[in-house]
């Protein structure tokens, strides 16, 4: 009688070798993904902060006493009226008018984009910080900050940036010649002491052009609706006004005030589909 012998089945090993195997090997995986698909991919230059900044910000809160404090360094007064807007009233001339505390700004902030082999930095549309900066006889409602795109490249006629530099608005910025270069929420109130219809007229043609003479006078309570007349299509003629104005003059103090808006809304808030253009304009009056 024959007698037959197996060898011993093997043990299958540890629990704790085959967790530790499963756990080398998807770090092994990682580590490979990294090398092949993210250390590859381009990656965004940082964006830049500012250094610092000796901004104004009128950030203004409800004093206690109940009464509007003056902004340092300004002839002015913020007042806040609610949660989303503010009081502005101008203590040189005589005028006030009711702005947001925020709006929509095109270059409110920036992002690293590489949709369709873009490979740069570009604006977004976000809500900003407004404050008032005051220079002899204007007043700037403007945002605080942009973005600012920097490191220009051009390739087949498509510009592209390499960082996005985080910039404070200060009075120098909205004073330079070309006041839209920041791409910033901007309104300009312009204003003067004038000397009745002949000094209204004078300052039409300062603002507007020397062809430019003084129009219709529209008594509307608070003020009076001044129209520009003489306004040519004609580019070579010297009151070429192809944009909405507004001056308003006060016969009792003689103060003239005027701002200009574009043709696209200047303080888009809470979104981009809302104008406040003609809300704040609508608020201005005089003392």
């Amino acid at each position: 009688m024959e007698t037959s012998t197996s060898s011993p089945k093997a043990s299958p090993p540890p629990i704790w070798i085959m967790i530790l195997t499963a756990s080398s090997l998807i770090v092994a995986i990682g580590a490979l993904y990294y090398v092949l698909v993210v250390r590859s991919a381009p990656q965004a230059p940082p964006i830049t902060e500012p250094k610092a900044s000796n901004i104004q910000v009128d950030d203004a809160e409800e004093p206690t006493n109940g009464e509007p404090e003056p902004q340092s360094d300004q002839k002015s007064v913020i007042t806040p009226l609610d949660s989303e807007w503010v009081l502005y009233k101008n203590t040189k001339f005589g005028y006030a008018m009711e702005f947001p505390k925020n709006a929509v700004s095109f270059a409110g902030d920036c992002e690293y984009s590489t949709k369709n082999g873009d490979h740069s930095y570009r604006p977004v549309f976000k809500s900003v910080p407004l404050q008032i900066l005051e220079a002899d006889e204007s007043a700037y409602v403007t945002a605080q900050y942009y973005y600012k795109l920097t490191g220009e490249t051009v390739d087949a006629g498509r510009h592209y940036y390499t960082a996005c530099d985080k910039t404070n608005i200060d009075i120098t910025t909205v004073t330079t010649a070309d006041k839209t270069s920041y791409m910033s929420p901007l309104l300009v109130i312009f204003a003067n002491v004038v000397d009745g219809d002949a000094g209204l007229e004078k300052f039409i043609q300062d603002n507007y052009g020397t062809d430019c003479k003084l129009g219709s006078k529209t008594d509307m309570g608070n003020y009076t609706a001044v129209a520009i007349a003489g306004i040519s299509t004609d580019e070579t003629k010297n009151c070429f006004v192809n944009y909405m104005y507004t001056i308003r003059y006060n016969p009792q103090t003689n103060v003239v005030a005027a701002w200009n808006l574009g043709q696209a809304c200047n303080f888009p808030y809470p979104t981009q589909d809302k104008c406040q253009d003609q809300t704040m304009a609508d608020s201005f009056k005089f003392d």
